[in-house]
């Protein structure tokens, strides 16, 4: 005799009196099990497209400890890997909203940053679309221009104008790039070494942004990935690397 298996459990989750219905147990879905990590003392979400192309790019983004883990030091990696015949970026999400005050981005080191290569230190709200989803972006990338400066500064949306700086910076070397978010203008430096004052120790002129529509706070988190412009796959050789030595966030009321 052939006995079927069945779950009772979307009848249990109904209550008392609803009506009993038979179904397979593989039929009821398994929840998805976010992975989180700790860096700088923060808990973040690692970022996955459960096995479909999402933006940036669009690409296949992995939450496997090969694309995203935390060293012994506790420096944050990204790399960008090819796995079951797909390349597979890499993103972290802040699970906390930060609002007025310094972001700061201490970066060890990017590796292999080919054209099509985009790593990033940014805001975003994935909550609500105002102010183009409060997206204040520093930003590695060469966007398949092999000649351009590999490295901007953007208040989104980056195509009104005055709103991005571009210029180059080392790849080798510690910076440490910082904004500073309030109501009058937004501040962005870049510095050389690891620092909490980075206009000591400027590595170009700062850039403030007191143009039209400065984004006031929201729900946006931080985030820092690493992705592949329009999904073309980086060139052969090494696999690319951002290293994140620390983020820090220091508030300042308005």
């Amino acid at each position: 005799m052939h006995i079927r298996r069945v779950s009772l459990l979307p009848a249990l989750l109904l209550g008392i009196g609803a009506a009993v219905s038979l179904l397979p147990i593989a039929a009821v879905p398994t929840p998805v099990q976010e992975r989180t990590l700790t860096f700088s003392n923060l808990e973040w979400t690692v970022k996955t497209g459960g096995g479909r192309r999402v933006g940036p790019g669009p690409n296949f983004f992995s939450d496997r400890e090969e694309n995203v883990w935390v060293d012994a030091t506790g420096a944050l990696h990204l790399r960008i890997t090819r796995h079951s015949g797909n390349w597979q970026c890499a993103e972290v999400v802040s699970r906390r909203s930060f609002g007025w005050g310094t972001y700061l981005f201490q970066v060890e080191a990017v590796r292999n940053l080919g054209p099509t290569v985009v790593g990033g230190l940014f805001t975003w709200d994935n909550t609500d679309p105002a102010y183009a989803h409060r997206e204040l972006d520093f930003e590695y990338g060469l966007w398949s221009k092999p000649q351009a400066p590999n490295f901007q500064a953007v208040v989104q949306p980056y195509t009104r104008p005055g709103r991005m700086v571009r210029y180059a910076v080392p790849l080798d070397e510690p910076l440490t790039h910082s904004f500073r978010w309030q109501p009058d203008g937004i501040r962005f430096c870049s510095a050389r070494g690891y620092t909490e004052h980075p206009e000591d120790s400027l590595l170009r002129p700062g850039w403030t942004f007191t143009g039209p529509e400065r984004p006031r706070p929201g729900r946006e988190q931080v985030r820092v990935n690493l992705w592949l412009f329009q999904g073309t796959p980086p060139p052969e050789g090494g696999a690319p690397e951002l290293i994140i030595r620390k983020f820090l966030f220091r508030k300042e009321a308005p």
